[in-house]
């Protein structure tokens, strides 16, 4: 499947993106709000966390343009991780997404039938 190589340059334009700083002339992004900067004057965490969503959020954009079906385009969701009450950004493809709940529920159906779990998605739900 050539997806997985479209996500590497995907991701990889977004740490171009990332990593870029603003035209000089650009004056609406190289000005910079009291809280965006430390005293330092260095950019604040939460100031860079923004410029990397807004670069992820473009590179995804532009890469769902080219995407070649529905199934292609990636979608990105804040999912909360185990244990913790942080959340996550998580890419996947729509594909990967219909695969996923298939096997979900593929596996409830299995365990509510007083089955045991198929070894493939056992080794997932410990994860």
């Amino acid at each position: 499947m050539k997806i997985p190589g479209m996500l590497v340059v995907a991701l990889l334009l977004v740490s171009a993106a990332a990593a870029q700083e603003p035209a000089p002339g650009d004056a609406a992004k190289t000005a910079k709000s009291v809280t965006d900067v430390d005293e330092a004057g260095e950019e604040t965490a939460a100031a860079q966390k923004a410029r990397m969503d807004e670069a992820v959020a473009n590179a995804v954009e532009e890469y769902n343009e080219d995407a070649e079906s529905d199934l292609d385009k990636i979608v990105c969701t804040r999912e909360r991780v185990t244990g913790s009450r942080t959340k996550k950004r998580v890419c996947r493809t729509v594909r990967e997404i219909e695969l996923e709940k298939a096997a979900t529920e593929r596996a409830l159906r299995q365990r509510n039938r007083g089955g045991t779990l198929p070894a493939d998605v056992e080794g997932q739900s410990q994860r």
